[in-house]
């Protein structure tokens, strides 16, 4: 959109100097040379011709000004929508930035959560062998390694989610595989 929005600018600009050349005259020089004529006397026909034109228009009832006022008008409009999405732009990709490092540091936090609940795992696992805890503090363990891990995969495709939201608007998706976590 920016890019569309730069190439209407230029066009906008070119569009103003067309019209401000309106007010200039329009100047044509011409000329030709015969350099071979059969069967024509050369008396006859010139040997070579050359000439100018001029053509300048004084008033047309002001509507080269008007061109030129709507141009303007124009390249105003085209700057302002140009500057408002390029302000939506930079917006965005902090917006997508900040999740994805925050996504990036909810995968971190829960690597080491995961870690704990696995190590109570196999806490409760060793205590209830020797009659120290209940089946269902060991399910219980089990359901918040189960929970965690599935928070961690939330935080994952957060993360993958928002590295392809970023790449895509900073227009480079290809690097997606290069910056993505392997789990």
């Amino acid at each position: 959109i920016v890019k569309i929005l730069d190439s209407k600018n230029r066009v906008a600009k070119n569009t103003i100097k067309i019209n401000q050349g309106d007010y200039l005259p329009v100047i044509a020089i011409f000329g030709k040379q015969n350099l071979a004529s059969y069967n024509m006397p050369q008396n006859l026909s010139p040997r070579s011709t050359m000439g100018a034109t001029l053509t300048w228009t004084i008033f047309d009832g002001l509507a080269r000004k008007q061109r030129v006022k709507q141009s303007k008008i124009e390249l105003e409009i085209n700057k302002k929508q140009y500057n408002e999405a390029e302000k939506q732009l930079k917006a965005s990709i902090h917006k997508a930035y900040y999740e994805l490092l925050d996504a990036e540091q909810n995968i971190k936090t829960l690597s080491s959560t995961l870690e704990m609940t696995e190590e109570l795992i196999r806490i409760r696992k060793v205590a209830y062998s020797e009659g120290m805890a209940t089946a269902s503090e060991v399910v219980d363990a089990l359901l918040a390694n189960s929970k965690v891990q599935l928070l961690q995969l939330s935080a994952y495709y957060q993360y993958d989610l928002m590295l392809a939201t970023l790449l895509t608007l900073c227009g480079m998706p290809e690097y997606f595989e290069k910056w993505s976590i392997e789990q």
